[in-house]
């Protein structure tokens, strides 16, 4: 509990990538009216670094203060 390892950051760029091509996909998809034509990309852009930084902290916080597979030692 209360470290991280290399593989730990490895892991949560992963789920970063992967978090920021899946949040902008989703929010296109579920836009009405959907047009790739008229497509603000600066707002995909956006939205896609800002989800994958929030999954990369969250999965970062999560390793650190799990041990074993129980968050803060004993809950999981």
């Amino acid at each position: 509990m209360f470290s991280i390892n290399g593989g730990d950051f490895v892991r949560g760029l992963v789920v970063a990538i992967i978090a920021g091509v899946l949040l902008p996909i989703s929010a296109m998809i579920q836009t009405p009216g959907f047009d790739i034509a008229t497509i603000q990309w600066s707002a995909v852009m956006n939205l896609a670094l800002n989800g994958g930084i929030t999954a990369f902290i969250a999965y970062m916080s999560k390793n650190f203060f799990s041990s074993e597979g129980k968050f803060l030692g004993r809950l999981g």
